[in-house]
């Protein structure tokens, strides 16, 4: 392992320190200490006095940093850290260490994440990364302050939007539509495809290849022709090595605002609705259609043509063969209704545990 000589923040700027009325103003946070909640007066008197310098874990926290629980298994950590501050809910202000302050807010997470943001600026937005020597077709329309790294291509009849970044070593091939404020990370190739606005796309993704369509006659695989295209919505974020084919006749459709993990698999004319979460070596099998806000687990794999309905949650390595109902869990393989699957479980591990 790499000794104290580097840093544990090489790659991130911080931008700290903040005051403490700053966080807590930025997360919309109440504050307490010693299980009292102060007051904006309060809070003014020692505005100019308590600054936090960085976020950390409850371990590893010092009394110049801030750190969050948003577990009841932390609880120990969170009695025994030296942290200045912490973010937590309310009934843990109310039993905190003495002079430790709690900032009170809605969602620990949330405000975690909105922390983060704030002391460590995204360089997804202000890359600095060299732009140049990289092939652009004349046909193509680059709109305001687009940047294109080494080694891009960019093909025929392009059209990206203002503040795009498209890193080194990037394929977007001919008639390829990308919005505004997306980023394109390295080694990614784009064919067939019309992407939103203020999507992020990560190394080694592969969108609008072919689908994977053949009809087998006499011993003989032929090859069906995929002409559909892939519809990317807006704020979409695709993990690394993740692939999307390209729709047979209609289109491989992402809603709006959807994230996918890495090493995702999205089969041709497969439907994704508004908002899915899809975690990491998922498999969607073609002309599935998956509802609004539906989640699914690590390994999950879906049959073809299936109606996943919206929000529906789908455990890890569960096995998808048939209709899912909208609001539904299901877990297992094949999958069925979590609670069922849960039974089934108990009753195996009785029966083995008598043999």
């Amino acid at each position: 392992m790499p000794g104290n000589k580097y840093q544990e923040r090489r790659f991130f700027d911080n931008l700290g320190p903040f005051s403490l009325k700053q966080i807590a103003n930025h997360i919309n946070a109440s504050v307490y200490q010693n299980s009292q909640k102060l007051t904006d007066s309060q809070l003014k008197n020692i505005e100019n006095e308590i600054f936090i310098e960085n976020i950390t874990t409850l371990k590893k926290a010092s009394d110049r940093d801030i750190s969050f629980i948003a577990h009841s298994k932390y609880v120990d950590e969170f009695f025994n850290t030296k942290a200045k501050a912490c973010i937590a809910n309310e009934k843990l202000a109310l039993r905190a260490p003495q002079n430790i302050f709690v900032l009170v807010a809605d969602s620990p997470k949330l405000a975690y994440a909105q922390i983060l943001r704030l002391f460590y600026s995204s360089d997804e937005k202000n890359n600095k990364f060299h732009t140049g020597s990289y092939y652009l077709d004349p046909s193509s329309k680059l709109g305001k302050d687009v940047k294109i790294g080494y080694g891009s291509y960019i093909g025929k009849n392009v059209v990206i939007g203002d503040n795009v970044q498209i890193h080194p070593n990037t394929y977007i091939g001919d008639k390829v539509i990308i919005g505004d404020n997306s980023i394109i990370y390295n080694s990614v190739s784009i064919i067939n495809a019309i992407i939103g606005e203020e999507v992020t796309i990560h190394s080694g993704v592969r969108i609008g290849q072919d689908g994977f369509g053949y009809v087998t006659e006499k011993g003989i695989h032929n090859k069906v022709l995929q002409i559909g295209r892939v519809i990317i919505g807006d704020q979409v974020e695709i993990g690394a090595n993740s692939t999307i084919d390209r729709g047979s006749l209609g289109d491989t459709v992402i809603g709006d605002m959807c994230k996918l993990d890495n090493l995702v698999q999205i089969g041709h004319n497969v439907i994704l609705g508004k908002g899915c979460i899809v975690v990491a070596q998922v498999g969607i099998s073609g002309s599935t259609i998956v509802g609004d806000y539906a989640v699914l687990g690590g390994q999950v794999g879906i049959a073809d043509n299936l109606h996943i309905g919206d929000f529906v949650q789908i455990a890890a390595k569960s096995g998808v063969m048939k209709d899912v109902s909208a609001k539904e869990i299901v877990a297992g393989s094949p999958a069925q209704p979590i609670k069922k699957f849960w039974k089934q479980t108990a009753i195996l591990q009785k029966l083995s545990n008598r043999s």
